[in-house]
């Protein structure tokens, strides 16, 4: 029901349901459609959530629009887009990471290492 009422979080987490089909009969476009809507709602987060809360909330959602432009998952590709969205998610998960009160700097290479994955994958299927 949260996400109904405009709740970011809940949206892109049932967008996640659609997309891997927990609970629900798997449906790519609806979860294309629930992550969008998240995305348009992030100003919310600024009232609903603290700083750091925001931070990794609004890293996920652009993670998974990139994931979405980049593989034609409920869209169509965007190839920009994706590469847009998957920058402002490496930024935002790096600027919480560094922020996050329990961070050990020893964490900093595995973090790296998957957003390295991440971008590795969007150039290859660029070149």
């Amino acid at each position: 029901m949260s996400a109904m009422y405009g709740n970011p979080n809940a949206m892109y987490k049932l967008g996640d349901m659609y997309y891997h089909g927990y609970f629900v009969d798997k449906d790519i476009e609806a979860s294309f459609y629930w992550y969008s809507f998240a995305k348009e709602q992030e100003s919310e987060l600024d009232i609903e959530a603290d700083e750091d809360y925001e931070g990794f909330l609004s890293a996920s959602i652009a993670m998974r629009m990139g994931r979405a432009y980049l593989f034609c998952e409920g869209t169509e590709i965007d190839l920009i887009g994706a590469l847009l969205e998957l920058r402002k998610a490496e930024e935002l998960y790096y600027r919480q990471v560094l922020l996050y009160d329990d961070f050990s700097i020893d964490q900093l290479p595995k973090v790296q290492e998957l957003i390295k994955k991440a971008l590795d994958e969007l150039n290859m299927l660029i070149m």
